[in-house]
């Protein structure tokens, strides 16, 4: 970058160009500030300012069940030597041959570590169910933050997604590129949708479809992005 800069590029397109520094959707949020780089800054800064809010969301929610199997297997842990006095009891009152006391603690040791895998294991998928709704949630705010983006610049919905996915990012899914190129082709934001699905919820696409027919997308926004919000309580309903 330092020898384009030498060389007198003053775009960013120019600047970052094939570098890994960078990602795609950064350098074109920053080119539509055209040769103010402070508008472009601010754009850039309202794009991932608000999907890195929804991220931590998201992971605040995902680690409750994690959490809780934590706490399960340490309280489970604590009765590990009640389990070894029981035995101890037993022996003394002869009803029943039990190991050697000096097995009881490896006994213990082996069940801990043996516990460790399927711990981690029903952690992982605890962790994959639960974010399943809540990613495609974080997903369909971050769609809608880019196309309100394209709509305050003066596009159209269909050219709103069409130009932002043209950045390349890999970041934004091969969905929401797959529903770009279904656009190219000229069909309208609520057909596209409907080929494209799982990219965004029902509800959401419902309320697209319903502000296209009104001739206004940007109206129905702010209730897409209330819808999703509140959706976040009630991740059973998707």
């Amino acid at each position: 970058m330092e020898n384009r800069l030498a060389e007198g590029n003053a775009k960013i397109t120019d600047i970052a160009k094939d570098s890994k520094v960078f990602p795609p959707l950064f350098v074109w949020l920053l080119a539509q500030g055209g040769e103010d780089l402070a508008a472009g800054f601010k754009k850039a800064m309202e794009i991932y300012s608000a999907r890195a809010s929804y991220r931590i969301e998201l992971l605040l929610y995902v680690t409750l069940p994690v959490s809780m199997l934590v706490l399960g297997t340490v309280i489970l842990g604590q009765f590990l030597p009640l389990f070894r006095v029981l035995i101890m009891t037993i022996d003394q009152l002869g009803d029943m041959e039990v190991p050697d006391h000096d097995c009881v603690p490896v006994v213990a040791v082996d069940l801990a570590d043996f516990m460790v895998a399927p711990l981690a294991l029903l952690s992982w998928i605890a962790c994959y169910l639960v974010s399943l709704p809540l990613r495609r949630q974080e997903r369909a705010r971050f769609f809608l933050d880019l196309l309100d983006h394209g709509l305050k610049e003066g596009h159209t919905p269909e050219q709103a997604i069409v130009t932002v996915s043209r950045s390349r990012d890999p970041s934004m899914g091969a969905r929401f590129h797959l529903l770009a190129a279904h656009l190219e082709t000229g069909l309208r934001l609520g057909a596209a949708l409907d080929k494209v699905p799982r990219l965004l919820p029902l509800q959401t696409v419902a309320m697209l479809k319903s502000g296209e027919e009104i001739g206004d997308v940007r109206k129905v926004l702010p209730a897409c992005r209330h819808r999703l919000t509140d959706g976040l309580s009630r991740p059973a309903e998707r």
